[in-house]
């Protein structure tokens, strides 16, 4: 927070009534950044300039998983989301939906999608009837808009 108006103060000052490119703003986030390093090794800065600027990729998302009783009374929801349409090094947070009766659609978690595939492990208390990836079903949401669960081969709904 504390570096971005940095450069925002920064990038201000020093083209103050002129034209800006995109890479004079990526050398301020540079500068103001931290080295740290994300995923693939490549620095952080240049990670969100690829993913956020540079690259036209549009992700989709499609949700494997697979539900199972805990010993505890609660359920346990194990899966792998996919995404595609966007480089490796792609990352988003996807919100992950449980449908628990009519009109009744919770967010269950938030899983980190990295890559192709990113496996997660979410405890629940109650048994969805199915659960989504991606945003919250609503009137003016179509299903498409959804990714719905497909059981993974050879796993059962509990």
């Amino acid at each position: 927070m504390i570096a971005s108006r940095f450069c925002c103060a920064t990038l201000l000052r020093s083209y103050a009534g002129g034209l800006v490119e995109t890479a004079d703003f990526q050398k301020i986030v540079n500068k103001h950044m931290s080295a740290r390093v994300g995923s693939g090794g490549q620095p952080e800065a240049r990670l969100v300039f690829d993913q956020w600027v540079y690259e036209t990729g549009i992700p989709t998302y499609r949700l494997d998983s697979s539900l199972a009783a805990t010993k505890g009374g609660g359920f346990v929801l194990k899966g792998r989301i996919k995404q595609d349409n966007v480089s490796e090094y792609f990352m988003m947070p996807v919100e992950v939906f449980g449908h628990f009766g009519p009109n009744k659609v919770v967010r269950i978690g938030r899983v980190v999608a990295a890559g192709k595939e990113t496996d997660f492990r979410l405890n629940l208390k109650t048994k969805p009837q199915k659960s989504y990836a991606g945003r919250k079903p609503s009137d003016s949401l179509s299903q498409r808009d959804l990714v719905r669960e497909r059981p993974r081969r050879g796993s059962r709904l509990v």
